[in-house]
């Protein structure tokens, strides 16, 4: 006979047996993408925060300084805000009444001790529009000193909030981080991670939102010259490239419509790219062809100044592209960038020679030119497999380049000394040989 408790044992474990063959569990869908509105709440602080409990307070100019002890969080009346730093910080919060703030979470790093301005407010300032795609509040930030800062930013999404604010449906994958740049909002790589915070990394700080970013329509394509007319286009016209992601398929070549620029992309194999430029980088058209013996990771840097330790070449046109990939074999690549000489000699206010353009690699100490052709459609080109930081600048003549430095051979000083004593020895030989015949004779 089996035990009271092993009975009811026994009895449980059938039935839950049979439960699971005739009503078999159904899994929960996650926050991914497109998947359910995501969790239900925002999360409870983590275990070794600090918190501060000031919920009867909705803030106003509120002081706090903030040292090294792990993450600090401030539960007011109508915000909670999470805030880590790996130096001293002393922040001045302040939340307009009316407004609800769920969870915010920024994680700083800094070289120095810094004072931060943090400023939750219901609308944009008076003299800045928001974007007509705005979905949230808005976020002033303002740090005593920008240097050296970086930061990740992670804002809890209540799905029925932001669809109240924005007054319509809107999907949460298309939610941005976007910050205003003095002259237009600049949207950055956001991503929502599993626990629903839609996050960024930046170095920037002013006045920050949130955006629903549409899926970018197709365009016709533009009657750019050295652009085939089958290319595919697409418009991002509303924004300047910001970690700008994108797969690019096999033997396809795409288009993008910049807010200053365009720039067309195609590649032999499966490519993932990511794009950054400065907001006053402007080019009619920037032209890469690839053609590598694999799948590849492209990340691409456009800004008008040497980045790094490169020097600004004589006569540079104010173009410099960063470009990396992740393949361990040479990648054939061709450069290509629409030149106009009259727009170039009113942007840098000289002559230009078109025909006296080079590309130019930076090895690390000086500009290395390369072999510059320039089309009947004005794209001045250059063939590469090497990926650096490349410019382009006026040559008048074909610059002399220095030849790289070939390693010393090694010297086989053993084998000298062979022939040294070998050569002696047959000297020896030879008067010896010389006086036995002579005594002989």
């Amino acid at each position: 006979m089996l035990k009271s408790d092993t009975r009811k044992y026994v009895v449980v474990t059938a039935l839950l047996m049979l439960s699971a063959m005739f009503f078999p569990l159904t899994p929960i869908q996650g926050a991914g993408m497109g998947e359910g509105p995501g969790p239900s709440g925002p999360p409870d602080p983590p275990g070794d925060a600090h918190r501060v409990n000031m919920s009867e307070t909705v803030p106003n100019g509120f002081v706090y300084r903030y040292n090294t002890s792990g993450p600090q969080v401030f539960q007011f009346r109508n915000m909670t805000m999470q805030f880590y730093a790996n130096r001293q910080l002393e922040m001045n919060i302040t939340g307009e009444p009316g407004l609800r703030l769920h969870y915010l979470d920024m994680q700083l790093q800094l070289q120095h001790a810094l004072m931060l301005n943090v400023r939750a407010r219901l609308g944009p300032p008076d003299d800045i529009k928001g974007p007509s795609d705005g979905v949230y509040h808005y976020l002033e930030l303002e740090p005593n000193s920008t240097a050296n800062i970086q930061a990740r930013m992670r804002l809890y999404i209540d799905q029925e909030e932001v669809e109240s604010l924005a007054n319509r449906s809107v999907n949460r994958n298309l939610l941005r981080w976007c910050y205003w740049n003095g002259s237009d909002w600049a949207s950055v790589h956001s991503w929502m991670d599993e626990e629903g915070f839609l996050v960024c990394d930046t170095d920037h700080f002013s006045l920050w939102t949130i955006r629903e970013m549409k899926e970018p329509p197709t365009m016709p394509t533009p009657n750019i010259p050295g652009v085939p007319s089958h290319v595919k286009a697409y418009n991002y016209s509303y924004m300047t490239p910001q970690e700008f992601r994108w797969t690019i398929q096999e033997n396809d070549g795409v288009l993008f419509s910049f807010r200053k620029m365009t720039m067309m992309v195609n590649c032999t194999r499966n490519m993932e790219m990511n794009v950054t430029a400065g907001d006053n980088v402007v080019q009619r058209l920037f032209r890469l062809q690839l053609k590598p013996v694999e799948a590849l990771r492209l990340n691409m840097n456009l800004q008008i100044n040497p980045p790094g330790n490169a020097e600004e070449p004589e006569k540079g046109i104010g173009f410099y592209l960063e470009i990396e990939s992740n393949s361990t074999e040479p990648v054939n690549a061709k450069l290509g960038l629409h030149v106009n000489a009259t727009e170039l000699e009113e942007k840098l206010g000289r002559e230009v020679n078109s025909t006296q353009l080079r590309w130019a690699f930076w090895n690390g100490t000086m500009w290395r030119y390369v072999d510059t052709t320039l089309g009947e459609d004005d794209i001045l080109e250059c063939e590469t497999d090497h990926f650096s930081t490349w410019t382009i600048a006026e040559v008048e003549e074909e610059p002399v380049q220095p030849d790289e430095p070939e390693p010393d051979e090694p010297q086989d000083i053993g084998g000298k000394w062979y022939f040294y004593i070998g050569a002696a020895l047959v000297v020896v030989g030879a008067i010896a040989v010389f006086f036995i015949f002579r005594k002989r004779a």
